[in-house]
């Protein structure tokens, strides 16, 4: 996990389309497998969300949530979970993750690869 500019992300999100948001997925996911937060690394997500045609993206997210917030970065499980009903969490959930992230980083003056 590393701090992230949320714009930049924007950028390459509009450049690339689902190949950042594949990419973001493994790179959050590796740095949570580094903190012992996750017994899955990021070739495994990446797997199961092919195979699962994306919605195993859902239960990431989720997951992804309840390790941030037992990192002490705040609980966004439901926020997340909103958006993703509302169909928009494609866009609007990688940033209140980013966010988040930044969040922990910053407190902890570190960057997690």
């Amino acid at each position: 996990m590393k701090i992230r500019n949320r714009f930049i992300m924007f950028i390459f999100m509009c450049a690339f389309h689902g190949i950042y948001l594949i990419y973001f997925m493994g790179s959050v996911q590796s740095g949570l497998k580094t903190m012992k937060m996750t017994r899955i690394g990021a070739f495994t997500t990446i797997l199961l969300l092919i195979f699962t045609i994306g919605i195993y993206s859902l239960i990431w997210q989720w997951n992804t949530c309840t390790s941030l917030k037992k990192l002490g970065c705040g609980d966004c499980r439901f926020s997340c979970l909103v958006f993703s009903l509302l169909i928009i969490g494609i866009i609007i959930n990688p940033f209140i993750l980013q966010g988040k992230i930044n969040f922990y980083c910053e407190r902890v003056n570190t960057k997690l690869y």
